[in-house]
């Protein structure tokens, strides 16, 4: 509705149009979302050349440290998380 529109019109004006976001229909729940916020700040205060190797080693570092028991799923994860953030 518009009105649910204009509420979160903030949200809407930040968008980056390059972003994966932009081409979503709806916004999706981000599973384990404290495993991203960590592995999203981590990636901004290293400035290094990620491979997936160490993506990986550092998505179950994070998932160890946040006591994430239920987080399963590594390499789709990762794949998604690099596919958010218009990760190469």
């Amino acid at each position: 509705m518009i009105c649910n529109t204009l509420k979160a019109k903030e949200c809407w004006l930040v968008v980056d149009l390059n972003s994966h976001q932009v081409r979503l229909k709806h916004e999706k729940k981000v599973p384990f979302p404290l495993i991203k916020e960590a592995l999203t700040i981590w990636i901004l205060q290293i400035g290094l050349v990620l491979t997936d190797d160490i993506l990986s080693t550092k998505v179950l570092e994070f998932t160890f440290l946040l006591k994430e028991d239920k987080f399963k799923g590594l390499n789709g994860w990762v794949d998604s998380f690099k596919k958010r953030h218009n990760l190469k």
